[in-house]
């Protein structure tokens, strides 16, 4: 049987038995975001919820930005 047609119960047991702290897909995620620098900040509209990534210390002015280019122009410092 393949991880991937376990329950998540299922998954987190057998991670658990064999010291595996997180899945090799979220663990290749957060070494590619720690090597290339960056970090996420969300946004939520309604019922949406959206994930925007930006260098490690960028600025509120410019994390506004990244959103959309008249948030940055009319963002109060």
């Amino acid at each position: 049987m393949e991880l991937t047609q376990l329950n998540n119960d299922a998954v987190e047991g057998f991670r658990a038995e064999f010291g595996i702290k997180e899945s090799g897909v979220d663990r290749i995620i957060r070494l590619s975001y720690e090597l290339l620098g960056l970090i996420s900040f969300f946004t939520i509209a309604s019922a949406e919820v959206k994930a925007w990534s930006i260098r490690k210390g960028t600025d509120a002015h410019k994390a506004a930005g990244k959103i959309h280019s008249d948030m940055e122009r009319g963002f109060i410092r």
